[in-house]
C-alpha cells in the first residue's frame, strides 16, 4: 500500500511538471497596444517612411552535395539585386555545411566559403544593399577559436572582414527609415565537432555586451530589428534571459530548425513580452526567403519559395496581416485613420496595372508612387470589425496576370498560426529535452526495479518478471541508464588534435566548458533507439528459453531461434554502426574510451551471450520464483 502512494505521487509529481512546463509556455497575455496619444499624422500614399529588406537562412554551401544550392543562390543574389534592390540582405547563419563527403564528420572547407564569398561580393558590385551575416553551428564547426584560422568567417564572410565576429550592431538608413539591425552571435565557443554542437549559449559577458548594443539601437534607431541562428528556445543564458533582453524589439529573425522536415513551413510567434520571433525555412533544401518590409512603423513579411512561383512579389504592407502584428510596438491605431492601401510589388517583367478588391467588391486600381510602391484610396471605417481580405492583381507586359491574397483586420481579430511553429519557438527545448530524458531513464529503471520486488505492474509485468529476477542482467540493465546522468559519455577529439570529455550535461574541451545540451535530445533518442529495445530483446530471449524448458521439445525450433535472436542481432549490428560513426566522428579515443557507444556495444553482446548460455534449470528456477524479491 505504501509503495502504490509512492509510485502514485512520483506519477502526480512527474504529470504537473512537464503540465508546467507546457502552461507556462503556452498560457500568457501580451503587453497593451500603442494609443494614439498626440500622434495625429495621417499615412496616405507618400513614398517617404517605408524601405524593405531581405532575409535567408540555412544556406549550406557544399562542395559536395547539391551544386545547384550554390548556383541557384547566386541567382537569387542577382535578381533580387535587380529587381528589389533591398535596404538590406540579413543571412543567418549556416552560410556553409562543413560535412565531410561521407557525412560522418565534419570540419571546415575553404571551397565552400569561397562559394559563399561570390553572393558577397556579388552584392557589394550591384549597388548599395548591405550584406549583414552571422555564424551557424555549421559555420562553427571544429573552430576553436575566433581567430584561428580554420574560422574563414572572418575573411570570407561580409562581416567578418569588418572584424564583427560575435554580437554586433549595423544601423541602416534609407528613405528616412533607421533600423539597427542586432545580430546575436550565440555559437558555441569553442565550436565542437557534430553532432554535439547542436544548441547556441550566450554567458553573463556576452549579455551584457548585447544590453549595451540594445540601448545603443534604440537611443539612435527607429527600430530595432534581431537576427541570430538559433531560435531562442535553443539557446541557453542566464536569467533574465535572451527574450528579455529583446523584449523592446521589433522582432527576431533566425533560422537553424528548417521546416522541420515538412512539420512547420510557417513558424512564427509572439512571445509573452510582445516580442515576435520569425524562424525562416531552409534555403538549403526548401530554397526559400523572406522579403520584409517596415512602413510608418508596421513590419510586414512574406516568405517565397523560390523554386515553386518566384516573380511577381506583392507584399501588402498597409494595411498589415492580421496574424503578424505587434499593437503594443506598432502604431496600429494609424490604420482606421490612413487613406490608402500600400502595397510592394517586385518583378522581373514590366508591370502594367495592379488592382485590388477587398472583400469581392469592384477592383480598384492602384497608382505607382515609385518603381516598387502601390496606393489605392480607401475607408478603412468599412473594415472596422472582423478580418477581411484583399485580392491583388497584377498584370505583366506579357499579358500574365498573378492575384495574391491578403487577410487582415483593424480591431484586432487575428487569423491563427500553426500550432506545432508556435510551440517549438515558444517552448524551453533545453528543458524539454532535459523533461524527455529524465522520464526515459524512469521508463528503464522504474518499472524493472518493481518487477524484481514483484509489484504487480499490468501488462509488462509478466514479461519483465524473469530478466529482472536474474542479477546478472538486471543490475547491468538498471546502472547502465543511471550511468548516463552522471558518468561521462566518452572522451575523444571533441575538436581537431584537442580531446575533450562529453556529458549528459555538458562538454569540457580546450579549456573550457559547453552546455552542450543536445545531449539531452541524444541521450533520449539512445534511451529509446537501443537501451529498451535491448532490454525488450533480451526478455524475448530469456522467455522463449524458459517456455522451450517447459517444452520437452519445441514445436517450431528455427522459429523459436529466430525469435530469442533476430532482434538482438540488428540492435548488436545498429550499435556497431553507431561506434563506427562515433569514430569517424571523434576518433579512435571516442571508441576506447566511450562507455556511451562502445560500452554498450559490448554490453550488449555479454548479456546476449549470457541469454543464451544460461543453465535451463537457472531460468525454470527464477521463472517460477514469482513474487519474491530479488536484491
Amino acid at each position: 500500500m505504501k509503495l502504490n502512494l509512492v509510485l502514485l505521487i512520483a506519477f502526480v509529481a512527474f504529470i504537473a511538471s512537464f503540465a508546467n512546463l507546457v502552461s507556462e509556455t503556452l498560457d500568457y497575455g501580451f503587453p497593451d497596444d500603442l494609443v494614439k496619444a498626440d500622434d495625429n499624422t495621417t499615412v496616405g500614399d507618400s513614398s517617404e517612411n517605408i524601405t524593405w529588406f531581405v532575409h535567408v537562412t540555412d544556406l549550406h554551401i557544399s562542395k559536395f552535395y547539391v551544386p545547384e544550392r550554390t548556383s541557384k543562390f547566386l541567382e537569387l543574389v542577382s535578381e533580387l539585386l535587380k529587381h528589389v534592390e533591398p535596404s538590406v540582405v540579413v543571412v543567418t547563419g549556416d552560410l556553409t555545411d562543413a560535412k565531410t563527403p561521407d557525412y560522418s564528420g565534419s570540419r571546415q572547407y575553404r571551397e565552400e566559403w569561397e562559394d559563399y564569398n561570390k553572393a558577397v561580393t556579388l552584392a557589394k558590385s550591384r549597388n548599395k544593399t548591405v550584406w549583414l551575416d552571422i555564424r551557424g553551428n555549421h559555420d562553427n564547426f571544429d573552430v576553436p577559436h575566433l581567430q584561428h584560422e580554420q574560422n574563414y568567417f572572418k575573411e570570407y564572410s561580409s562581416q567578418g572582414k569588418e572584424g564583427n565576429l560575435q554580437s554586433y550592431l549595423k544601423i541602416v538608413e534609407h528613405n528616412k527609415v533607421r533600423i539597427g539591425f542586432l545580430a546575436v552571435d550565440s555559437t558555441l565557443k569553442p565550436g565542437p565537432r557534430r553532432p554535439f554542437n547542436f544548441v547556441g549559449a550566450l554567458n553573463r559577458a556576452e549579455l551584457d555586451h548585447l544590453s549595451k548594443l540594445a540601448k545603443k539601437s534604440e537611443a539612435e534607431a527607429d527600430a530595432t530589428v534581431w537576427f541570430g541562428h538559433y531560435p531562442t528556445s535553443t539557446i541557453v543564458s542566464p536569467q533574465p534571459g535572451l527574450r528579455s533582453l529583446m523584449s523592446s524589439g521589433l522582432v527576431y529573425l533566425c533560422g537553424h530548425l528548417h521546416n522541420l522536415h515538412g512539420l512547420a513551413y510557417r513558424m512564427v510567434v509572439r512571445h509573452k513580452t510582445g516580442l515576435r520571433e520569425a524562424e525562416l525555412t531552409d534555403w538549403k533544401d526548401n530554397r526559400f526567403y523572406r522579403i520584409m518590409a517596415l512602413d510608418n512603423g508596421i513590419l510586414s513579411f512574406k516568405d517565397i519559395d523560390y523554386d515553386a512561383k518566384p516573380w511577381p512579389v506583392v507584399l501588402v504592407t498597409w494595411p498589415p496581416r492580421s496574424e503578424y502584428t505587434a499593437g503594443d510596438r506598432e502604431p496600429l491605431y494609424k490604420l482606421i485613420s490612413s487613406t490608402h492601401v500600400r502595397l510592394l510589388v517586385f518583378s522581373q517583367n514590366k508591370i502594367m496595372s495592379v488592382h485590388i478588391s477587398i472583400d469581392d467588391s469592384d477592383k480598384m486600381k492602384c497608382q505607382s508612387k515609385n518603381e516598387n510602391l502601390y496606393t489605392v484610396k480607401w475607408n478603412p471605417e468599412l473594415y472596422a470589425k472582423g478580418t477581411h481580405k484583399i485580392l491583388v492583381y497584377v498584370e505583366d507586359d506579357f499579358g500574365s496576370i498573378h492575384v495574391e491574397e491578403h487577410s487582415f483586420s483593424l480591431d484586432g481579430s487575428q487569423i491563427k498560426l500553426p500550432f506545432i511553429g508556435q510551440f517549438i519557438l515558444l517552448v524551453d527545448l533545453i528543458a524539454f529535452f532535459q523533461f524527455s530524458f529524465a522520464a526515459l531513464v524512469f521508463v528503464c529503471v522504474v518499472p524493472l526495479t518493481l518487477c524484481r520486488v514483484s509489484f504487480p505492474l499490468p501488462v509488462i509485468g509478466k514479461s519483465f518478471q524473469l530478466i529482472s529476477s536474474i542479477s546478472l542482467f538486471y543490475y547491468p540493465l538498471v546502472l547502465s541508464p543511471l550511468y548516463l546522468t552522471i558518468g561521462p559519455w566518452f572522451i575523444g577529439e571533441v575538436l581537431t588534435n584537442s580531446v575533450g570529455v562529453v556529458f549528459c550535461w555538458g562538454t569540457f574541451v580546450y579549456g573550457s566548458y559547453l552546455p552542450t545540451a543536445t545531449t539531452w535530445l541524444y541521450g533520449t533518442y539512445h534511451l529509446i533507439t537501443a537501451h529498451l529495445p535491448l532490454l525488450i530483446a533480451l526478455a524475448i530471449n530469456l522467455n522463449t528459453r524458459l517456455s522451450d524448458a517447459n517444452t520437452l521439445s519445441p514445436k517450431y525450433p528455427v522459429y523459436s531461434f529466430i525469435k530469442r535472436n533476430g532482434l538482438m542481432l540488428l540492435i548488436v549490428l545498429k550499435q556497431a554502426w553507431l561506434v563506427q560513426s562515433f569514430y569517424l566522428a571523434y576518433g579512435i579515443w571516442a571508441v576506447i574510451l566511450g562507455p556511451f557507444r562502445t560500452g554498450y556495444l559490448v554490453m550488449s553482446c555479454i548479456l546476449w551471450t549470457l541469454a543464451c548460455n544460461i543453465d535451463e534449470k537457472t531460468l525454470v528456477k527464477y521463472g517460477s520464483h514469482k513474487y519474491q524479491k530479488h536484491f
